[in-house]
């Protein structure tokens, strides 16, 4: 902590603190929260994790399609960047509360 919570700032070098997880929609840099693609296997379990500039479906596919093999079945949520992906996939829909679904 950088000083007692609700005093007020005048140095414009010391912002208050913002936590990111708190600020609404997809990390961009611009917003100081680049995003982090990752693809994670069920079998040797290798985790692929790369800082990208941006989320479009260019970017999406160069990396799915680097790290993972034609047959692959992809599990993601409904962010439409993955649509141009040419692997068969399942989605999740966090618009409707729903992160995980049983097998």
């Amino acid at each position: 902590m950088r000083g007692k919570k609700g005093v007020e700032r005048f140095d414009p070098s010391d912002p208050p603190r913002r936590r990111a997880t708190k600020r609404r929609g997809r990390g961009t840099f611009a917003n100081d929260r680049p995003p982090v693609l990752g693809t994670i296997g069920r079998e040797r379990k290798p985790v692929r994790l790369r800082v990208v500039s941006d989320t479009t479906s260019a970017t999406v596919c160069a990396h799915v399609h680097q790290f993972t093999q034609e047959e692959t079945h992809l599990y993601t949520d409904e962010y439409d960047s993955y649509n141009a992906v040419q692997r068969s996939r399942s989605t999740v829909a966090h618009g409707h509360k729903e992160w995980a679904r049983g097998c």
